[in-house]
């Protein structure tokens, strides 16, 4: 996260490192501010270490020069050549004649004992036998790759036939039926943000592996002041919370229905136990990771979805 202060009015904004370059405008006095990527730390000792490193590699480069040559002398295709290179001039000087054969007039040659016999009859070849061809190799059967899976409720609308053959365990809410599940971006609001004016804000972390809908209740009014959805791996910001103390619910799973506001596959309502307090005098900053509630340890509990849509 990249953090931007306002220089007229000292209002903290945030901004995420893939939107540095671009500007912003001041939700307070409506100024516009650029969004300036942290600068990286020059590594002096990584820049000395890598020079040393080149230079090392290049002596020994050097160094190996007469044994590459040797090695190019010592390589399979030239010890070949040189190889059929001796074959060729030993069968040359073995079968090259000591001294011309003189043919009389008759046409009658004497050759030795171990020479040929031009005028004899050469004997019958044998008679060839073909060869059988070889059999072919059985070529092996192609696995058959399964069909990738298919979520159960791809492109159907609900219905709760449907719904309980997704998930048995959760039953399909009224509202849901005839609907199609749909996803909205990081961040949406599902219903408008109350109390703007402040400067204290609250990161949400979904390290899930379930989409997320976080609702802030004012304790004291009872009122909504933040809705909105977070995706499963992703953050985001809760900004310009104005002084008070604050209930935060979470519901995580699967399958939004935008008319129910809630999720119908996989669902999961939660609480934190303690709320979140907000000085008038003083510019707070809070995290919390969104995740399935463990126990009483783990600063959490679980509620039902009559708690959750309560506030």
């Amino acid at each position: 996260m990249i953090e931007i202060v306002c220089p007229a009015d000292k209002t903290l904004h945030y901004a995420e490192e893939a939107n540095a370059g671009k500007t912003i405008r001041c939700r307070k006095c409506g100024a516009i501010l650029d969004i300036v990527a942290k600068p990286q730390p020059f590594d002096l000792a990584g820049q000395r270490k890598e020079k040393k490193r080149a230079a090392t590699a290049e002596g020994k480069e050097q160094g190996k020069a007469p044994d590459d040559i040797w090695q190019r002398l010592l390589s399979p295709e030239v010890l070949i050549g040189a190889t059929a290179g001796v074959l060729l001039v030993i069968l040359t000087a073995a079968l090259w004649p000591d001294r011309p054969v003189r043919v009389p007039a008759n046409g009658a040659v004497k050759l030795a004992p171990t020479a040929i016999d031009i005028n004899a009859t050469p004997p019958p070849a044998p008679p060839s036998v073909p060869e059988p061809a070889p059999a072919p190799e059985p070529v092996p059967a192609a696995a058959a790759t399964p069909p990738p899976a298919k979520h159960p409720l791809a492109g159907k609308r609900i219905t709760p036939a449907s719904a309980s053959l997704a998930n048995p365990a959760t039953p399909l809410p009224p509202c849901a039926t005839g609907h199609q599940p749909a996803r909205p971006v990081n961040g949406q609001r599902i219903e408008p943000d109350g109390g703007t004016s402040g400067t204290s804000s609250i990161r949400l972390v979904n390290s899930a592996d379930r989409d997320a809908v976080v609702k802030l209740v004012d304790t004291n009014s009872g009122k909504i002041a933040r809705f909105v959805y977070v995706q499963a791996g992703h953050s985001y910001g809760l900004e310009g919370l104005e002084p008070g103390a604050y209930l935060l619910r979470y519901q995580l799973g699967n399958d939004w229905v935008p008319d129910c506001r809630q999720f119908t596959r996989n669902s999961e309502f939660n609480e934190l136990d303690q709320p979140f307090v907000v000085l008038e005098d003083r510019i707070r900053f809070f995290t919390v990771t969104l995740s399935p509630s463990t126990g009483a340890r783990s600063g959490s509990r679980k509620i039902d979805a009559r708690r959750f849509t309560a506030g």
